[in-house]
């Protein structure tokens, strides 16, 4: 279900959840090796990636992204960090609630979309991009 909003109206919390869970995740795959800020980052543009496959975001927003993101220093090499083995992190955390996790994205600078997301649709849109087979269940 999409819930159109301005972002005025969607509770920091809820930015806070959609990057929290990427953040957790890739902090997590790294061995806690990422700084904070820079797993922020990546997740951010991995909520960027999803919402422009959802087709709630543009290629030309993720490479502005990317580009402000890589000219401050901090990594932009989201795809090879996402393996099977990571995105399965992604069914378990603590911050979903049911079979879905609330995500906001980001159609256009300034607009914003609160969008229920199932874990299994994040890790086939990462495993899909790296042209891995889905191995969720194993």
């Amino acid at each position: 279900m999409i819930q159109d909003h301005h972002e005025a109206y969607i509770p920091w919390d809820t930015y806070e959840r959609t990057l929290a869970l990427c953040r957790k995740v890739l902090e997590a795959a790294s061995g806690y090796g990422l700084l904070h800020g820079e797993a922020v980052g990546l997740g951010m543009l991995a909520a960027l990636s999803l919402g422009e496959a959802r087709g709630l975001g543009t290629p030309a927003l993720t490479a502005r992204a990317t580009a402000l993101l890589a000219r401050l220093g901090l990594p932009v090499d989201l795809q090879p960090r996402l393996s099977a083995e990571v995105l399965a992190r992604v069914t378990v955390d603590k911050k979903r609630r049911g079979g879905a996790i609330k995500f906001v994205f980001c159609p256009t600078p300034g607009e914003t979309r609160l969008v229920d997301v199932s874990p299994d649709e994040i890790a086939a849109h990462f495993l899909a991009r790296a042209g891995k087979p889905r191995a969720l269940d194993t």
